[in-house]
């Protein structure tokens, strides 16, 4: 947990937003709702039903390998803070922080997703004969890479919890 702590030390409330904020139109919620029927709306009917299975096979799968390797995330009684989901108070319930502790860390479904786009889209302009230019291969390896370092700095995973989902 050392590296979260550390990542952490650089934490603001610009990069608190902007992350939390790219986490979910990556592999969330909102990721299905808007940007999927976007490219539905633009004409990319096949971009968006390969996209479509893309994620929710990499879903099933990183929580398939989450629920067999048991992995713990971050431990946030131990200096880590948990960005992502803070603790809220309802009804002497506690959401957030207490909600995600019960999940499993490794390996980060966010990374997975991320990657896998990433890689796809690579493979789909390769095979429609629509090359990429530079800007557009920076911006993707920015996106990938932020996504990858948000996962840490937010504290919802360890190091080796995000080179688990880019291994996956």
């Amino acid at each position: 947990h050392s590296t979260v702590i550390w990542v952490q030390k650089c934490r603001n409330v610009v990069l608190d937003t902007v992350l939390r904020i790219q986490a979910a139109f990556t592999c969330g919620t909102e990721f299905f709702i808007c940007i999927l029927p976007l490219l539905f709306w633009v004409g990319e009917c096949r971009l968006a039903r390969h996209m479509t299975i893309l994620m929710d096979v990499n879903l099933y799968l990183g929580n398939a390998l989450k629920d067999l390797l048991c992995a713990p995330r971050p431990d946030w009684n131990k200096g880590v803070v948990n960005v992502d989901r803070p603790q809220v108070k309802t009804d002497s319930k506690i959401h957030g922080q207490a909600w995600a502790s019960l999940e499993y860390g490794m390996p980060s479904t966010h990374v997975s997703a991320i990657i896998a786009m990433v890689a796809y889209i690579l493979h789909f302009s390769a095979s429609t004969a629509r090359p990429l230019d530079a800007w557009t291969l920076a911006a993707l390896a920015a996106w990938a890479g932020t996504v990858s370092f948000g996962r840490v700095y937010l504290g919802m995973h360890s190091l080796c919890d995000v080179v688990g989902g880019v291994v996956v």
